[in-house]
């Protein structure tokens, strides 16, 4: 295969059903690279807003290209509960209140096994993705269920 030029990235490629192929994948192969965005002053409708439509459990919260924080549904139902029990309005809440400012991210180089791991370790359903230290994208754990990576 080497002296060919045939590498095993061009094995993951053209064979990314079989156990090799599976082995090999990179992130980049199945992260979404048109995910769930809100900004910082978003109100909490709008945070539920862009969860239900980007239909992933989460929103990002960016300002322009940089990722300040992500939001999960157990994010949301946190900031109610303590928004309660401080006597607040919980419609009163914007994004930047409710996000968690630091959220778990992998390299879109990274093979999708790592990402797996991360996730089963860290007890989380999904990645953002960096490439060159930015923002790409993001891997949900359905991604990698069905690409067969779990």
């Amino acid at each position: 295969m080497a002296r060919r030029g045939f590498t095993r990235d061009h094995f993951a490629l053209n064979h990314p059903a079989g156990s090799l192929g599976t082995k090999l994948l990179k992130v980049k192969a199945l992260m979404h690279t048109d995910w769930p965005r809100t900004g910082i002053s978003s109100s909490l409708t709008e945070v539920l807003r862009a969860m239900t439509e980007g239909r992933l459990g989460m929103t990002s919260v960016m300002e322009g290209p940089d990722l300040l924080g992500v939001i999960t549904d157990g994010d949301i139902r946190r900031a109610i509960e303590s928004a309660e029990r401080e006597g607040r309005n919980p419609l009163g809440l914007q994004a930047g209140q409710i996000m968690s400012r630091t959220p778990a991210t992998i390299d879109d180089e990274a093979l999708a096994l790592e990402a797996a791991g991360t996730m089963e370790a860290r007890k989380i359903t999904f990645l953002m993705v960096e490439r060159q230290g930015r923002t790409a994208g993001l891997i949900h754990i359905h991604d990698l269920l069905a690409a067969k990576v779990l």
